[in-house]
């Protein structure tokens, strides 16, 4: 039977010019220096920041990243105040924040595992688009993100990516197989991406050792809620 895990990870970083780079996040990745658009999220705290998933802007000010990365260790939400999101070497504040109607964190299955920012300043970086369409099974795609490398959470900082083939696409998730390379602790909320869209948004895996089946909440079926409430996302294109 497969171990659920959540890839989530805490790491301690001092400012926009120290984010705890290190190396070789994602297992069997490789640096990604492309997807300028994925960054890292945290929270506030008195020494500056604490990092521990990871996002994508998919609209001038919007970014999507996990449900599941805004609440803490004791399941309590963390408020827009204290969210932070970091391009490079620039950490911008959160002026709002919202998990998907449908998130359930007793569920682990078809749960909405997505969550929006809406920063107060739009980094000078461009989006990537949300697809509007579903994914398909043996889909080629891209996983990126700031995660460990072992379930040490060693290797946490630094953004890589690894390519994999979609394995199993259900009415609000998708899925491939992570034996061979696969998102870990760190990961969560970043992208996966087909032909350089965001299909998916990292949630979970099944598995030890970031070694098994990963698991991401489809996007396309995201944007019509992503599109309420005076949203900027890139649907398709930007």
């Amino acid at each position: 039977m497969y171990r659920f895990v959540a890839l989530a990870l805490l790491t301690a970083c001092g400012g926009p010019a120290d984010l705890g780079w290190r190396e070789d996040p994602i297992t069997r990745g490789h640096p990604d220096d492309d997807h300028v658009a994925v960054g890292l999220v945290g929270v506030t705290t008195d020494d500056g920041w604490t990092f521990h998933c990871s996002g994508t802007l998919v609209g001038p000010t919007t970014v999507l990243t996990a449900a599941h990365c805004l609440f803490d260790v004791d399941d309590r939400r963390l408020t827009a105040r204290t969210l932070v999101f970091a391009i490079g070497d620039a950490v911008f504040d959160v002026a709002r924040s919202n998990v998907a109607p449908g998130y359930d964190p007793e569920a682990y299955a078809d749960w909405e595992d997505a969550a929006r920012l809406v920063l107060a300043i739009a980094p000078d970086v461009a989006p990537i688009p949300l697809a509007s369409n579903p994914p398909h099974v043996d889909d080629d795609a891209i996983v990126v993100g700031f995660g460990a490398t072992s379930a040490s959470g060693a290797g946490f900082g630094r953004r890589r990516r690894v390519h994999v083939v979609l394995g199993e696409v259900t009415d609000r998730e998708l899925a491939y197989d992570g034996r061979e390379g696969s998102a870990c602790y760190g990961d969560s909320g970043g992208p996966v991406l087909v032909a350089g869209r965001v299909v998916g948004v990292t949630s979970r895996m099944y598995g030890r050792a970031c070694r098994g089946f990963s698991v991401a909440q489809r996007a396309d079926v995201l944007v019509p809620w992503l599109r309420r409430d005076r949203g900027d996302v890139c649907a398709d294109e930007c």
